[in-house]
């Protein structure tokens, strides 16, 4: 993998992407777009993505997701213990969200 304390600015992008621009980010071509604009090497970048390794991590991802039955995306999931909490997104307002982490840890942890 290329420059991993990348990661973050490879997210926004892509966020930024998909809602400012309209592009699909399940398209390998944007995805390949977008780490060449941050200064990865397109050619290892579209490599590293097609390889057997990314392939099992997204599957088991989308495993996990269903068998916690996430079937929305994006999605907020809080893990505690062996359970998992499904959290409403509020873009406008973290507090709601952290509300919700509190209420959720409160009731595990009483």
């Amino acid at each position: 993998m290329q420059k991993p304390e990348l990661e973050n600015k490879m997210l926004l992008a892509i966020q930024q992407a998909y809602y400012l621009q309209a592009k699909k980010p399940s398209e390998l071509n944007v995805l390949i777009k977008i780490a060449g604009q941050l200064g990865l090497d397109e050619k290892y970048f579209s490599r590293d993505i097609k390889s057997a390794i990314c392939k099992k991590i997204l599957l088991d991802d989308i495993k996990l997701c269903r068998n916690i039955n996430i079937s929305s995306f994006p999605s907020l999931v809080l893990k505690h213990g062996k359970s998992y909490t499904l959290l409403h997104i509020d873009y406008t307002n973290s507090k709601i969200i952290l509300n919700q982490i509190t209420q959720t840890l409160n009731v595990v942890f009483k």
